[in-house]
């Protein structure tokens, strides 16, 4: 995203996995704001256009989703796009450990009335993962934030 021209914010509550992306952003040769915590801890005194989720909301409980949700809301503005990378349902034989997925329908309707759903690709290959986009959908800007072109990634939280 920073070699696309955003101002990136990339948070992790891990020290390793922030070490790790440091370098990578180092090699891309882009400037990347890393901030270690827990996401729905996360403060920023600016709004961004696009949040990422990598690997967040599939690990946390029902007390922490809700949390996290009120995070994310408050991170967006007026036609911010959220992207959720998340697991979906597996078998009857799971056996409950690991990421907590949920259904596209329990995704989508966790997300309303906020977040509206513009986009879905499902799993290839037989993986279960899928890809969400939704739009902040409270009022409409006409896509004129008045902010920068900003995004904040969260992963493996």
């Amino acid at each position: 995203m920073a070699q696309r021209g955003f101002s990136v914010t990339g948070v992790d509550f891990i020290r390793e996995a922030l070490d790790f992306a440091r370098k990578r952003a180092q090699g891309f040769g882009v400037n990347v704001d890393f901030v270690q915590c827990d996401v729905t801890e996360f403060e920023s005194g600016k709004k961004f256009n696009l949040l990422l989720d990598c690997g967040c909301l599939h690990s946390f409980g029902d007390r922490k989703r809700i949390k996290y949700k009120e995070k994310i809301l408050n991170l967006m503005s007026d036609r911010s796009e959220y992207v959720l990378l998340h697991f979906g349902k597996r078998d009857k034989a799971d056996l409950g450990l690991g990421p907590r997925p949920k259904s596209r329908d329990e995704i989508e309707e966790f997300f309303l009335p906020e977040l509206e759903l513009v986009d879905f690709i499902p799993s290839a290959g037989g993986a279960q993962f899928y890809q969400y986009r939704f739009i902040h959908s409270h009022g409409d800007a006409g896509g004129k934030t008045g902010i920068e072109r900003s995004a904040v990634s969260a992963a493996a939280i």
